[in-house]
């Protein structure tokens, strides 16, 4: 029997590099990727066997070749993705009994270090949750005066110590609800005071006063930046609030004058152009009546010789078509004759039944044949 060697397969080196990247240990990826190459090899042949095709203007041959190469590769892909599935399924298979072993040694060394660790550290725990219940205790003693105290380690120190704090933690909070009362009352003078600026300034602008984004003003003959406003005294405010009303009614009723001048031109000048409308839109009336009327009668005329056109190309239609008919009249008087001479009324003396059945059949299709004849006649 004849030896042979074992095929080496050299892995394609796009497997190598997903090999070498994957973070496995090289000698397994390689075991993995290994499996993938007959099928990297099956891409391989059929790209050398589509490198005859004309893939830029490919003939019904190339076609041809192009759908037998697909058809081929796609069970190769499919087997692949199959192969990927069932290698993939295994591998969690494996990971499944490797957690669950895992678990079992995790859970049991857990539960004997626990019981170990509280026999290990039974007097410090206890110890902590004397600290524990002390600090809860003076929490609540020192929480009232603020929740800053109560992140210290206040179960650790001693009665000394925290007795310190706890008096300073209140005289602190005292000290900071008198400055807030005082901030209150500063801030209620204040309120109290922008109010009544507001006040002013809501009266100025109800007067009449204009703003410019810096003073209240009437034309030029009072300006008040916002920081006089609230350093006037109340009559001071007043007679200023009432002078510039009297101002106000001064341009007001200049301004009323210079308005009423201006729509009594403005009125002239609206008569003036509706006399030149009426005589501008009479002009276009009678050219559009002149207009319309040389429309209509060049449009009459249009319709008399187009009537006459058409009446003349009917008589000349007319009479070219009794031409023809007037032409092919002996013809058809000819055509008329020779079928009425294939006249044969009746039947022959003739014996027996079928041939009279037959002679009878001869007639009606001799009939059936004259009218069609003499209708192909009547139509030329």
């Amino acid at each position: 029997m004849e030896n042979k060697t074992p095929t080496i397969i050299e892995q394609p080196n796009e497997l190598v590099t997903i090999a070498k990247e994957s973070g496995i240990e090289l000698s397994k990826a390689e075991q993995i990727t290994l499996k993938y190459v007959p099928f990297l090899l099956k891409i391989r042949e059929a790209e050398q066997d589509s490198s005859k095709i004309n893939f830029e203007n490919p003939t019904e041959l190339d076609e041809k070749i192009a759908r037998e190469i697909r058809l081929k590769l796609v069970p190769n892909r499919t087997g692949a993705d199959k192969f990927k599935k069932e290698e993939k399924a295994e591998a969690a298979l494996l990971n499944g009994l490797h957690d669950g072993a895992f678990k079992i040694v995790e859970n049991a060394s857990k539960l004997l270090e626990l019981k170990l660790e509280q026999v290990e550290k039974q007097r410090e725990i206890q110890a902590k949750a004397r600290i524990e219940a002390l600090r809860i205790e003076r929490v609540e003693l020192i929480k009232p005066y603020g929740e800053n105290y109560t992140t210290m380690a206040l179960g650790d120190m001693d009665a000394t110590m925290f007795d310190s704090i706890l008096n300073g933690a209140k005289l602190a909070y005292e000290a900071k609800i008198k400055a807030e009362a005082e901030i209150l009352e500063a801030k209620r003078q204040e309120d109290l005071k922008a109010k009544e600026m507001q006040r002013r300034k809501d009266a100025l602008i109800i007067g009449g006063f204009a703003f410019d984004g810096n003073n209240y003003f009437v034309s030029d003959f009072k300006r008040l930046d916002q920081g006089t406003i609230i350093m006037l005294s109340e009559k001071d405010f007043e007679d200023t609030l009432n002078a510039g009303k009297i101002e106000i009614e001064r341009l007001a009723k200049l301004e009323s004058d210079k308005l009423e001048k201006l729509k009594a031109e403005n009125e002239a000048k609206e008569k003036q152009l509706e006399i030149e409308r009426i005589e501008s839109a009479k002009i276009i009336a009678d050219q559009k009546s002149a207009s319309d009327k040389l429309a209509a009668e060049l449009k009459a005329k249009d319709d008399a010789e187009l009537k006459e056109k058409q009446r003349i190309e009917a008589e000349q239609k007319a009479k070219e078509l009794a031409d023809k008919k007037s032409a092919k009249a002996p013809d058809k008087e000819k055509l008329t004759k020779w079928i009425d001479s294939f006249v044969f009324p009746h039947c022959l003396p003739i014996e027996s039944i079928e041939a009279n059945e037959v002679c009878k059949l001869i007639i009606e299709k001799r009939n059936s044949f004259i009218k069609w004849a003499n209708d192909q006649i009547n139509a030329l």
